[in-house]
């Protein structure tokens, strides 16, 4: 089931990629993911934390 939520995933950017409106926006999320990695992963890493917290 995972693979197909990821497919689907996928299947929307590409989709978006393809309306001329959303493109730019987009492209603009694609060139900010690897800038924004570390702070992506300091949230993650608290969420897990917290989730972790919150089931004990």
């Amino acid at each position: 089931i995972r693979y197909l939520l990821i497919a689907r995933m996928l299947r929307l950017t590409r989709l978006l990629m393809h309306v001329h409106r959303y493109r730019a926006f987009v492209a603009t999320f694609f060139t900010l993911i690897p800038s924004l990695m570390p702070y992506l992963g300091t949230v993650f890493c608290v969420l897990c934390i917290y989730c972790s917290l919150g089931l004990q």
